[in-house]
C-alpha cells in the first residue's frame, strides 16, 4: 500500500497502480486500495476507471470529501457535470471549509457556462484561503470569459 502511495505522490503512476492491484489482490475490501487505484487513473487521465474505483471506494466506506472530489473530476472530464456537481455537494456536506470541493464546484459551474456561480465559488475559496493559487487563477478564468 504505501509502496504504491509513494509511487503515485512521485509521478510514477503505472507503477503505484500495480502495487495498488497487487495490495488489492489481497485487500479487496479496503476502501484505500480502491482510492489508490482511483487517484492513479485519474492522474494517468483513465477516467471511466478513476470513476469506477473511486465509486468502490466510496461503497466500501471512504469517509471525507477527497473520494467524492475526486470522482467528480472524473465524472466531469466524462462528460458528467451533474453527476460531478452531486459527488462535489456530498463532499461539502462532509467538510464545508475544502477548499480544493469549493474550487471544483466553481469548475463545474464554469464549465456549464454560469460564470456567476463560478467566481462566487472562487471567491469563497479565496475567502478561506487567500493565497490559493487555483482559486485565484479560475477566478481570472471567469471574470475573463463573462
Amino acid at each position: 500500500f504505501k509502496e504504491a502511495y509513494d509511487f503515485i505522490r512521485m509521478g510514477e503512476e503505472e507503477k503505484g497502480l500495480d502495487r495498488a492491484r497487487r495490495f488489492l489482490e489481497r485487500h479487496p475490501t479496503v476502501w484505500n486500495g480502491w482510492f489508490l487505484v482511483g487517484w492513479a487513473s485519474r492522474r494517468l487521465g483513465r477516467w471511466a476507471e478513476g470513476r469506477e474505483a473511486f465509486e468502490k471506494a466510496v461503497e466500501l466506506g471512504a469517509e471525507g470529501a477527497d473520494a467524492l472530489n475526486e470522482l467528480s473530476i472524473c465524472l466531469l472530464e466524462l462528460g458528467d457535470a451533474a453527476g460531478a456537481r452531486r459527488a462535489l455537494e456530498k463532499a461539502l456536506r462532509a467538510e464545508p471549509e475544502n477548499v480544493k470541493v469549493i474550487v471544483n464546484l466553481g469548475v463545474v459551474a464554469l464549465r456549464q457556462g454560469r460564470k456567476e456561480e463560478a467566481a462566487g465559488f472562487f471567491r469563497t475559496a479565496l475567502e478561506l484561503e487567500p493565497d490559493d493559487e487555483d482559486a485565484s487563477r479560475w477566478l481570472s478564468q471567469a471574470e475573463s470569459a463573462g
